[in-house]
């Protein structure tokens, strides 16, 4: 069952919702607006699901995404939360008062009804691979064949399916020497094209060497995505640049290890980030190419449906994968 937001943008709160958590019953998202915990539900003897305890607004006042209010979702934004080391819970909410930003909802009262038990590792990691392979052999074999090369197009669709590490590694390579040709400009649409499919391989491939930027520079779908994890540790610096006494991080190998182990647990989520970039910058060239021979359109609002449909098919397969 998917469940994904109407073309007009109304809003409808979901019949089924759900919540990831930690294994513990923690919720993922803590440090800018701390939540319960939640009693998570357990299999009875007989194989059926006893619910967890209820998980109440922290205050009566009015719902707010930012404040107050359980956090819960749809099945349309699962995919944001798609991280290793994690479970999922089907919950029942009491009554049908509810908050949204667009994007995350929160309701007054909430419990946990079952675990999906196709929420798994390598569920995820399964649907993060078939993401980057449809950015490479897909999206961006489309825009070389509209650049008018047609013989590399057809080389990235003889790659191999990219389905685990060794192919992704394969594929980069592939990559990274079309990215160094003469004939691509640095910085244009086929560029930067080729550039995210890049990114979007080598965060499944070897996500101990990916950028770390969207953890440190800021979140780009809304998603409050700050995770707890271990800091550099912050020395006082008389000399700094900054001013006598500003705080100076040094990157220990604790620290090192810390964003390694963030990154492998987020590989999945971040590849399909970066391959829905590759589908924007994709249709960006087709549609490019399509305007030389004709008047029609404005290609960076076909760029972005496109990435909108892009985003719509990833909901959909995730929620297929796990079983929702």
């Amino acid at each position: 069952m998917t469940l994904l937001k109407p073309p007009d943008h109304t809003w409808h709160l979901p019949a089924v919702l759900f919540e990831p958590l930690h294994p513990d019953g923690r919720t993922l998202k803590t440090r800018r607006n701390p939540r319960p915990g939640w009693t998570l539900p357990t299999l009875t003897p007989v194989g059926d699901w006893s619910p967890g305890a209820w998980v109440t607004a922290k205050s009566s006042g009015p719902l707010s995404v930012s404040g107050n209010g359980v956090l819960v979702m749809g099945a349309d934004t699962l995919l944001n939360w798609a991280q290793f080391g994690t479970i999922l819970a089907e919950v029942e909410v009491d009554g049908d008062e509810s908050a949204t930003d667009g994007n995350r909802i929160v309701v007054r009262r909430a419990r946990p009804m079952r675990l999906v038990p196709g929420w798994t590792d390598e569920t995820i990691l399964s649907w993060g691979f078939e993401c980057i392979d449809r950015a490479i052999r897909v999206h961006l074999a489309t825009a070389l064949e509209s650049a008018g090369l047609p013989g590399l197009s057809n080389s990235l669709k003889g790659l191999e399916q990219i389905s685990d590490p060794l192919a992704a590694r394969t594929a980069i390579g592939v990559l990274e020497r079309l990215r160094d040709r003469d004939d691509i400009e640095p910085g244009s649409s086929l560029w930067r094209v080729v550039d995210g499919a890049v990114d979007a391989a080598t965060h499944l491939a070897a996500p101990d060497i990916a950028s770390l930027e969207d953890e440190y520079l800021g979140d780009h779908d809304g998603d409050d995505d700050d995770d707890e994890q271990d800091q550099a540790e912050p020395v006082d610096e008389e000399d700094d640049e900054d001013g006598p006494g500003a705080p100076h991080y040094t990157e220990t190998a604790a620290w090192w290890e810390a964003q390694r182990i963030s990154a492998e647990e987020r590989a999945a989520k971040y590849a399909a980030k970066a391959s829905r970039w590759t589908c924007y910058c994709a249709a960006e060239c087709v549609a490019m190419g399509a305007a030389s021979r004709s008047e029609d359109g404005n290609h960076f609002e076909l760029a972005g449906a496109g990435q909108d449909a892009e985003y719509r098919l990833q909901a959909e397969r995730f929620a297929e994968v796990i079983g929702v």
